[in-house]
């Protein structure tokens, strides 16, 4: 069934939604999570990345690993991974959007044997509603998106457990260039992980600020009761997570052509945490949104 899985990660370089939802992972630092979604009838939307760690030492990795009793730990571990979805408005309001992610986690055990899996993570299947308010007079408008949806495990799920995502975000603008918004969202997993995990995230973004140039700044916070690692065979302890995000978008997209795409740099900061792997991401993201 080789070819199976290759075609299926072809595929993900043809789709993506803005309005992906990402799963916190406690061996890379979480990547940045969607804004709210615009309220338009017939909006479609994709997008692809891919993330690859930037620390590989050691001391760098598990500096914020505490494990009770300690875990089997992977030597010179390597991460990349990314995702693809699509999304869609069916009217004004009410939307769905795809998520799936891929990865590969490589390194060396003690003996310097090596290590290395690859595949598809848990796919994320979203409905919600967007709503965008234009009639305060202290700002430029309001967004705000709620949604829920199943999560659904593939043969390569680290965890390999279902669950019922939830989420919510909200962002208002001033001076028709800068906004500030929060999401949050939580996945109450079944079994056999049987885990909730929740993840709040703050931004900042200047939009739009020389031409197609836009910059979003951002902190997320992140915990599950639980927490996988790829290379062991049993669950590890709760774990937390502090990120700070960093984007660097240009957007080619004009009045007479919408479809033209938007591409962008994303850089994801472990700045400290428990139970987790000082795994900082950095990556590339191309999309478009007519």
């Amino acid at each position: 069934m080789r070819w199976v899985k290759a075609a299926g990660l072809a595929a993900l370089f043809f789709v993506w939604g803005s309005q992906a939802f990402r799963i916190s992972m406690p061996f890379y630092a979480r990547m940045i999570p969607a804004e709210p979604r615009l309220a338009r009838a017939g909006l479609f939307d994709f997008n692809v990345g891919i993330m690859g760690s930037t620390a590989h030492s050691d001391a760098k990795i598990y500096a914020y690993a505490d494990f009770d009793p300690p875990l089997t730990r992977l030597h010179q571990c390597q991460v990349f991974n990314g995702d693809a979805s699509i999304g869609y408005n069916f009217s004004k309001h009410f939307f769905m959007s795809a998520t799936l992610p891929f990865y590969r986690v490589k390194g060396a055990w003690a003996d310097d044997r090596q290590y290395e899996r690859r595949g598809l993570g848990n796919l994320s299947l979203l409905a919600g509603a967007a709503f965008n308010e234009h009639r305060y007079p202290a700002c430029d408008y309001v967004d705000c998106t709620v949604g829920t949806g199943i999560v659904l495990p593939t043969a390569d799920s680290p965890g390999g457990a279902a669950g019922l995502p939830l989420m919510g975000a909200l962002a208002a603008g001033i001076f028709d260039w800068l906004s500030a918004g929060i999401e949050a969202d939580a996945i109450l997993f079944f079994s056999p992980m049987a885990s909730r995990q929740y993840n709040v995230h703050w931004f900042l973004k200047a939009d739009h600020i020389m031409r197609g140039f836009s910059v979003v700044g951002g902190y997320s916070y992140s915990n599950q009761n639980t927490g996988f690692f790829p290379w062991c065979s049993e669950l590890g302890p709760a774990w937390s997570m502090h990120t700070m995000h960093w984007t660097f978008t240009y957007d080619l997209a004009e009045t007479n052509h919408p479809w033209l795409p938007y591409v962008q740099l994303a850089y994801d900061r472990v700045l400290s945490g428990k139970n987790v792997l000082k795994n900082s991401m950095v990556g590339l993201y191309v999309g478009c949104l007519f």
